[in-house]
């Protein structure tokens, strides 16, 4: 699967006191992007997983840039970096023109495992995805 990429209004309300995205937004653009992702490459489980035993355990933030609010929606790519029998790890990278705001990671565990489609085309090893 290729990278997907996802187009995230910044809501006034994301904004903190100091005039940037507040960092938790951030985590919300991550995850917006991931279902946005999940719902158009559902791969054979289909969307329904969606709703169905996919628990993130982990996030990671590394913030490069500040966000400041802005009416162009900001730019998330999202890729699958890593396939397990029963979890996968995401990759996002938000993006304005060429300067990257924050580069992210989510581990999720899922009860149907990831789609097979994942584990054949998205795997570090298949160079794909990362």
């Amino acid at each position: 699967m290729p990278r997907h990429v996802y187009e995230c209004p910044v809501r006034w309300a994301d904004i903190d006191s100091l005039g940037h995205v507040n960092n938790v937004a951030y985590v919300d653009y991550m995850q917006e992007a991931r279902v946005d992702m999940l719902a158009i490459h559902p791969g054979e489980t289909g969307r329904h997983a969606l709703g169905e035993g996919v628990v993130v355990v982990r996030h990671e933030v590394e913030f490069v840039r500040p966000l400041v609010f802005r009416f162009a929606p900001v730019r998330v790519e999202i890729w699958v970096e890593d396939v397990r029998a029963g979890s996968f790890t995401l990759r996002t990278g938000s993006a304005t023109g060429i300067k990257t705001r924050a580069r992210t990671g989510t581990r999720a565990l899922s009860t149907a495992g990831p789609p097979p489609s994942w584990r054949r085309t998205c795997s570090p090893r298949s160079g794909h995805g990362g």
